[in-house]
């Protein structure tokens, strides 16, 4: 909740005295802080032996081509119509 409230002001302040350049800078030292607290806090995440899955060919096969003709046939949609063989098929 901080964040909305303080950003706008934060960048029109640096803005104003150091250019518009400067409100990119601020993102460098929030990036290093935070991955130096995920290396010492998160946990190691290494599967356990004996407990690793294989990969799902066939799931992202058939994921693959679904989300191609979905997204296709919404991005035709309105063009050729909702109804259209291209859309329904």
């Amino acid at each position: 909740m901080v964040g909305p409230a303080v950003g706008p002001t934060l960048g029109g302040w640096l803005t104003k005295l150091f250019g518009w350049r400067s409100i990119f800078m601020v993102n460098l030292p929030i990036g290093i802080f935070g991955v130096a607290i995920a290396i010492l806090l998160l946990k190691s995440d290494r599967p356990q032996h004996g407990l690793t899955k294989k990969f799902d060919l066939w799931g992202f096969l058939f994921l693959s081509v679904f989300l191609i003709r979905f997204l296709l046939g919404l991005t035709k949609g309105e063009h050729e119509g909702w109804g259209s063989v291209f859309i329904t098929t």
